[in-house]
């Protein structure tokens, strides 16, 4: 077991938990407001699967009113849950996500007040299987990584990053099951691209002028750190709980951490440049902090 120096915004604790407080409080009322039930994002996924299953075209599915817009991998988790009811579905998946949020900071030894960090809080509200791919990258070794990608198909990106072709030769093994589903998948880009159409991403591709800042923020931040900012600083469309694929980058990184915390499109540019010159401009590789950065992934199987 790793020992660490005191965790990600130890120096900006007790900001850092009013704003993740607030925030997560102020993401939970609208559901409960309009009686949208907890897991929300679970039956989604499950009407689209059995739809799949059954013939039919799971991009015309929904799921509380919600259309299904993934790719074709992320079905398949759910298939297992097209038996049960939605609330029942709904109730697996919080729990799903729960634990995979417990492990993930648990195996990365951050205090478990971090479940309060807004995408992690709102990943579990929703039941989202985001978590659940966080999960299985921190626990590491080329099963796990090919079966996060698997889920959500965003996990090659670390993956890539971070040089590990072995895992990312079994996860094409494991997504060539889906290959048959591809076409049509491309076929409904209409559909699904009008499901994202009132969604507004927060990466620096929602604010086009931030891209060369959000390159150079990833540049300073040093290879390991950028392999698992990304997908929260540059995927498309992306949301708040996309953000837990950054869990292991956020150790003793608190302006990264406060700027992902906060759903203001592009924000994590400007906390990647306050990182930056928090550190004094220093490069990564001398930097204490990276001392403690090198000891938690080495402890990620790989």
């Amino acid at each position: 077991m790793i020992r660490l120096r005191p965790s990600a915004a130890s120096y900006l604790r007790p900001i850092t938990v009013a704003v993740f407080a607030l925030v997560t409080v102020r993401l939970a009322v609208p559901p409960v407001i309009v009686g949208l039930p907890f897991g929300w994002d679970a039956p989604v996924y499950t009407e689209a699967a059995r739809a799949w299953l059954e013939g039919g075209n799971p991009w015309a599915a929904h799921g509380y009113a919600f259309p299904f817009a993934g790719p074709p991998p992320s079905l398949l988790p759910f298939v297992p849950f097209i038996v049960l009811p939605a609330g029942a579905t709904s109730a697996a998946w919080v729990g799903i996500a729960a634990a995979s949020a417990v492990y993930a900071l648990r195996r990365l030894q951050l205090p478990l007040w971090w479940l309060l960090f807004p995408p992690v809080s709102l990943g579990i509200m929703a039941g989202s299987s985001a978590l659940l791919v966080t999960a299985l990258l921190v626990r590491g070794g080329v099963l796990a990584d090919g079966a996060a990608v698997l889920t959500r198909v965003y996990a090659a990106i670390p993956l890539v990053l971070r040089r590990r072709w072995r895992s990312l030769i079994v996860a094409a093994g494991m997504l060539a099951v889906t290959l048959p589903m591809w076409p049509q998948w491309l076929a409904e880009r209409e559909r699904w691209a009008a499901a994202f159409a009132g969604v507004e991403g927060l990466s620096a591709t929602s604010v086009p002028l931030l891209i060369p800042f959000a390159l150079v923020g990833l540049a300073v931040m040093g290879s390991e750190r950028a392999a698992w900012l990304a997908v929260p600083v540059l995927w498309p469309d992306t949301q708040l709980y996309y953000a837990v694929i950054a869990l292991p980058a956020l150790v003793r990184s608190p302006f990264v951490t406060l700027s992902l915390a906060i759903p203001v499109p592009g924000l994590v540019v400007w906390g990647m440049l306050g990182q930056a010159l928090s550190e004094g401009w220093r490069p990564w590789r001398r930097s204490s902090w990276a001392t403690d950065l090198r000891r938690v992934h080495r402890s990620i199987k790989t």
